[in-house]
Order: structure tokens, then sequence, then C-alpha cells
């Protein structure tokens, strides 16, 4: 059964030997996340290139690297990361970004509607834009 709606999951620490495979294997996009900083990166850059091997066999899926960090060097991390991976060979689509906000995420986290004055935070502005950038239409509803 099909379902008109955008459903986000957490798979964890995706690896082939993973049990969440075959549920990553039927996504529409995957988006592996890591913070703006060069362990994080690079731990995404091996991570990557074994999860589009497993992925191989399950056809095309749109794979996004996904960075988080200071939304005033976002671009130029981006194109950073981007370049990396492209040099390594590995195929994904441009890398996206999400700002850090701390102050947003503890007021989702307590339970605060995204609707509001927090859906104006530079956290859900982020996060809309992302999904944007995904196809997705209504991402963050009351």
């Amino acid at each position: 059964m099909d379902a008109e709606v955008d459903v986000i999951a957490d798979l964890g620490r995706l690896d082939r030997t993973s049990l969440v495979m075959p549920l990553a294997e039927h996504s529409t996009h995957l988006l592996t996340v890591a913070a703006a900083a060069l362990e994080s990166v690079m731990h995404l850059r091996e991570d990557v290139q074994d999860l589009m091997g497993a992925l191989a066999q399950a056809g095309a899926i749109p794979v996004f690297p996904v960075l988080v960090g200071p939304d005033a060097r976002a671009g130029r991390d981006r194109a950073d990361l981007d370049g990396m991976l492209d040099e390594a060979g590995i195929a994904v689509r441009p890398t996206l970004s999400l700002p850090i906000d701390p102050k947003a995420l503890a007021r989702l986290e307590q339970g605060e509607s995204p609707s509001g004055r927090l859906g104006r935070t530079l956290l859900m502005r982020g996060a809309k834009n992302l999904a944007a950038s995904l196809g997705m239409t209504e991402v963050i509803s009351a």
C-alpha cells in the first residue's frame, strides 16, 4: 500500500550488515548526516562509500550528504565535502546543510510546537529549506 505522506526515519549508523538495510534499499532518498568537522566528515566519506556499494543492487537511490554546522560557513563546507567525495569517486547528490541552533533544538525536545515563533528559528528555517531541496512540501505541521 502506498501512502501519500513523507516518512522520515533515523536508521542510525547504516552499513551493509545493518538490520534496517532493507528499509534503506526501498527509500526514495537517503541522507547521511555528519558534523561540519574534519573527523566527522572523514567518517562520512568512508561510510558513504561502503553504503553506495551496498545500495548498488537496489538501484539508483539518491544519497544526500548533510552537514550540520555553523550557518555562516555552510556554503564553503558543502563545497569542500562535495569536492572530497568527487575526488574519491563517490557519486552522491550535492551536499545539503542544516544550521546549528541549540536553543531551538532544546525547545523542540521540550515538546514545543514547530508552528509559531519556533518555526521562524534558524533551525526550523534550515529544516524547511532542506526538505524543499528533497521535494518535500509540508514538512513541519502543528
